[in-house]
C-alpha cells in the first residue's frame, strides 16, 4: 500500500501513534506527527475496545466521552456497540472520516503472548483515494501483517 502505516497503542481513553511509515505519496498526513485520537472516532479505538468482555465494554463504553470531531464520528453509544460487535466478528475496524472528514482508516490487532491486544497496525489515507473500496483491498495484507507481529511477540 502507498499510504502512512502506523502503530498505535491504547492509553487511558485515547489512541496513540507511537510510529509510523510514511507514503511517497505528496498527499499525505504528517507521519512525523504524534497523532492521539478518542477511542470512539478510529479504527484502532474499535479494535481495542473489541477485545474487552460484553460487560467491560458496555462500562468502557458507558464512561467515554463519545467527543464529535466530524459528523460522521459515532457519538450513539447503541451504534458504538454495534460497531465493535462487527470488529469481533471480522478481526479489524474501520474508520471512514470519524477523526477526519478526509481521512480514511483500517486497524488490526496486534496479539501478545495471553491473547491480548497490546497493539494496532493501521492504515490511513486521504479519503478521496483511500475509500472503502480501496479500503477492501488492503484488509488481508493488514491483518496478515498484524498476525505476524503477533506471532513474533508470543515467541
Amino acid at each position: 500500500a502507498n499510504e502512512n502505516v502506523y502503530l498505535n497503542v491504547l492509553s487511558g481513553e485515547m489512541i496513540i501513534s507511537i510510529d509510523s511509515v510514511r507514503s511517497d505519496n505528496h498527499l499525505t498526513l504528517n507521519a512525523e506527527k504524534v497523532y492521539i485520537y478518542p477511542l470512539n472516532s478510529c479504527a484502532s479505538g474499535k479494535v481495542f475496545l473489541s477485545m474487552l468482555t460484553n460487560d467491560s465494554i458496555l462500562e468502557t463504553v458507558s464512561k467515554l466521552g463519545m467527543t464529535r470531531l466530524t459528523n460522521k464520528t459515532i457519538t450513539d453509544r447503541k451504534v458504538l456497540l454495534k460497531e465493535i460487535s462487527i470488529v469481533k466478528d471480522q478481526g479489524y475496524a474501520t474508520e471512514l472520516g470519524e477523526f477526519n472528514e478526509e481521512l480514511n482508516s483500517v486497524a488490526a490487532p496486534i496479539y501478545d503472548h495471553g491473547d491480548r491486544i497490546v497493539a494496532t497496525v493501521s492504515l490511513s489515507g486521504p479519503a478521496n483515494r483511500l475509500d472503502e473500496g480501496e479500503i477492501n483491498n488492503y484488509v488481508v495484507d493488514l491483518v496478515n501483517t498484524a498476525a505476524e507481529i503477533s506471532a513474533k511477540l508470543r515467541k
